[in-house]
């Protein structure tokens, strides 16, 4: 019985994460071979319709000696910088940020997705989808244009699609998770020393 109570308190304290609104990715993309991209972009775009509020957040991008100093906002009102912090929502519609790169080098960043609209059982029914663009200098795509794109679902779950040949974007378990496994592995062997 002792079990059972110590089960239901690690799944109540984890319960409110699980369902919680924010996932994490490591996102990372070689240039190597793109000698004519120019501009990096990042959007957050919401399908028609009004989706449960979802907020993009890139962080820690490096290398930072690779970005020309053109940047700039070309949809809805982004705030910040792909220097710093960069946030994107989704509240008065599509948030649209450039960057002007110089290839060659791996960049990568941290995403983070978070808000109502996002983790499963969010409940809603419009999808939001984050979208990293390459662009040459005459704005058109480059490796297909779209690299990464992480759809989310009305009701938050998330599809992740990335040109496999340049980019990759590794989500990060969140710690409650971690938390989940661990607390019920201690139980289980406090169990069997029982």
């Amino acid at each position: 019985m002792k079990y059972l109570l110590h089960l239901a308190a690690i799944a109540a304290l984890s319960i409110g994460s699980l369902t919680a609104g924010t996932l994490q990715y490591q996102v990372a993309v070689n240039t190597a071979g793109l000698t004519d991209l120019a501009e990096i972009d990042f959007e957050l775009v919401p399908a028609p319709g009004v989706p449960l509020v979802v907020e993009a957040i890139v962080s820690g991008f490096t290398p930072q000696a690779s970005l020309t100093g053109v940047e700039g906002l070309y949809l809805g009102a982004p705030v910040g910088s792909v220097t710093g912090t960069l946030n994107m929502n989704n509240a008065a519609g599509s948030d649209g940020y450039y960057a002007g790169y110089t290839p060659g080098n791996v960049f990568q960043f941290l995403l983070t997705l978070t808000g109502a609209g996002v983790g499963a059982g969010a409940g809603g029914t419009v999808e939001t989808g984050f979208r990293l663009i390459l662009l040459d200098s005459n704005l058109a795509p480059v490796a297909g244009g779209t690299v990464v794109e992480i759809l989310l679902a009305g009701n938050g779950t998330p599809t992740v699609t990335v040109n496999q040949q340049i980019a990759s974007a590794t989500l990060i378990p969140e710690p409650s998770t971690w938390m989940i496994f661990s607390g019920a592995a201690l139980l289980f062997v406090r169990r069997l020393k029982a």
